[in-house]
């Protein structure tokens, strides 16, 4: 993995609305960052987002501009009790 993909050493978990990306999933796990580095803007333009990560890109599905979307949630679950990192997208559930 890249170092900005690893600077906390936690891994992320996702799972993804995009139906493209929900049965590439079924045949392979997918490791990736976001489309935008952290405490960058969200991005929808696939050039704009390839020119932001810049590097460590092997592949590329250009499906044209995304839908604009609220960022995912983001729930820490390293510690006893779970704590959200950030609300966004998404339904949470009781724990």
């Amino acid at each position: 993995m890249h170092n900005y993909a690893t600077k906390n050493h936690k891994v992320g978990i996702r799972i993804p609305e995009n139906i493209i990306s929900r049965k590439l999933t079924q045949s392979f796990p997918i490791t990736t960052t976001s489309a935008n580095l952290s405490g960058k803007k969200t991005l929808n333009n696939p050039d704009e987002i390839i020119n932001q990560l810049n590097e460590g890109i092997d592949f590329v599905i250009d499906v044209g501009r995304l839908k604009q979307s609220e960022p995912s949630t983001i729930v820490d679950l390293t510690r006893k009790e779970p704590k959200i990192l950030r609300k966004g997208s998404g339904i949470l559930k009781s724990f």
